[in-house]
């Protein structure tokens, strides 16, 4: 099994194996997490062997604590999601795996220097998408946004889109319109920062103001489904006339996402202005309040 270990390193598992005939589950985690740092990890077989020596010492309750914990269960999540993500059947690779990797981001992230740490956020993110886990990753890069809502030290319009795509994904259409709302908003002023150029952004302005439309009508869709069902005739007209207006909202959207498609070159400022009109409108709305600053920060 240690078939591809650092000669030294390997030594010393063997040595304890003579000398007991077994090795120490803690000794074994202090070498699987050994192997993981200080190898250039250049196949699969070493992930997997720094995974599997880790995840014995974890199933023998050792690193629970002390100052190893931290780093050592980061290691270990790390490993089981690599592994997972080199499997020669991708998406079909032992869910086993995954499930590890999970359980080891819960542990690695009660530590506050985890927690700290943006790409440790993004591998669980990524962990809990790969389990299908649609509704905690969402909240996952939710915590995100709001660690950095203004510091641009992060990918944030790429946490934003992800997040919307998956909310939109489990059906909370007003959540999913949000984001894109407010992506869509900083790529706009960052459009008019560089007079009509369009900056090193994820996706150009009339692909988000396509997407935003399409969020709106979905969830104007089921809003007009909830009004139809409604026993209170007041709950009800109150929502039916709430989809009236985001319906039309979606519209407008469309109808700006068209005349940027079909034109030739940057945006005029006539078409810009129009824009950012249509978006200060849509920002009375009192459900986008809680995102303005991270959208001044794209």
């Amino acid at each position: 099994v240690l078939e591809g270990a650092l000669p030294l390193l390997r030594l010393e598992v063997e040595h304890a194996c003579r000398q007991t005939g077994d090795v120490a589950p803690r000794r074994l985690g202090k070498f699987g997490k050994r192997l993981y740092e200080e190898t250039a990890l250049a196949s699969t077989t070493e992930i997997r062997v720094a995974a599997s020596c880790m995840q014995r010492a974890a199933d023998a309750g050792e690193f629970a604590a002390g100052p190893d914990a931290a780093s050592f269960h980061k290691a270990l999540a790390e490993s089981h999601l690599r592994v997972w993500q080199s499997a020669d059947d991708g998406v079909h690779g032992d869910r086993a795996r995954l499930d590890a990797a999970a359980k080891a981001w819960e542990r690695a992230m009660r530590h506050l220097e985890n927690a700290a740490q943006t790409e440790c956020w993004v591998a669980l993110a990524r962990t809990h998408v790969h389990r299908g886990e649609y509704a905690a990753a969402a909240q996952t890069l939710g915590t995100l946004i709001q660690m950095h809502g203004g510091s641009g030290r992060v990918d944030l319009p790429g946490f934003m889109l992800q997040g919307a795509m998956l909310y939109s994904a489990l059906g909370e259409h007003e959540q999913a319109f949000t984001y894109l709302f407010h992506l869509t908003s900083g790529v706009a002023e960052a459009v008019r920062r560089a007079d009509g150029a369009t900056p090193g952004l994820p996706l150009g302005l009339s692909t988000l103001l396509f997407l935003t439309g399409r969020e709106c009508a979905m969830w104007a869709d089921a809003l007009a489904t909830t009004g139809e069902t409604s026993a209170n005739i007041f709950v009800s007209r109150q929502t039916l006339g709430l989809a009236d207006a985001k319906r039309a909202a979606s519209e407008r959207f469309f109808a700006r996402a068209f005349e940027l498609g079909h034109g030739d070159g940057p945006p005029s400022s006539a078409s810009r202005a129009a824009i950012e009109d249509m978006l200060e409108d849509e920002s009375d709305d009192s459900t986008l309040a809680p995102f303005r600053d991270a959208a001044a920060a794209i």
